[in-house]
Order: C-alpha cells, then sequence, then structure tokens
C-alpha cells in the first residue's frame, strides 16, 4: 500500500517510486532516502533491544532466577 505524499511521490513499505516527467527534484529524493535510513536505524535499534531484554528475561529463567515461594 503506497501512500502519496505529493504528485508523482509516493512512499511504500520499502521504496521511493517516483516518474522523471513530474517535478520531483534530486533534493526531495535525497532527503527521502535520509528519511528511510534513519527509519531504518531506528528498527534496528528497537529489535536490539527487544533481543537482548529477550536474552535477559530466557537466562534468568533458565538459570533458575525466579521468584518462587518457599
Amino acid at each position: 500500500m503506497a501512500k502519496a505524499i505529493q504528485p508523482g511521490l509516493q512512499v511504500g513499505m520499502d521504496r521511493l517510486v517516483f516518474y522523471p516527467h513530474d517535478d520531483v527534484t534530486t533534493r526531495e529524493i535525497a532527503a527521502y532516502r535520509n528519511y528511510m535510513e534513519v527509519v531504518n536505524a531506528h528498527a534496528v535499534i528497537a529489535a536490539s533491544a527487544d533481543n537482548a531484554v529477550r536474552g535477559k528475561l530466557k537466562n534468568a529463567v533458565s538459570s533458575g532466577r525466579r521468584h518462587s515461594r518457599p
């Protein structure tokens, strides 16, 4: 599903679709690419943090460090 952000410029899931005859400048394309790099970097950081938390929880449970009643 693509979202039109201006005529001739559409944002899809992972690509920028544009047509040379439309008024899309190199600066707009570069700005979009920079934006997507930031979005992707945030996604990688979030995934790494999730994996780290999951790993710590898994290690805590497997090592017997959990709360139990006496």
